[in-house]
This record gives C-alpha cells, structure tokens and sequence, in this order.
C-alpha cells in the first residue's frame, strides 16, 4: 500500500465527514 494513496482517499472522506458533522451541528 502507498502511504500517499491511502492519506489521498481518506483525507477527503474526512473532510466530508467533518463538513456533515458541522452542518448537522448548525442546523440543529
């Protein structure tokens, strides 16, 4: 496994993840 593929698939599930969380957060 390439270390720069992984971090290239999952930081931008994290930041997708993060701008639902805090979109959830200020609708509620």
């Amino acid at each position: 496994m390439n270390a720069a593929r992984v971090l290239g698939t999952a930081m931008p599930l994290l930041l997708l993840t993060a701008a639902a969380a805090v979109a959830v957060l200020l609708h509620a």
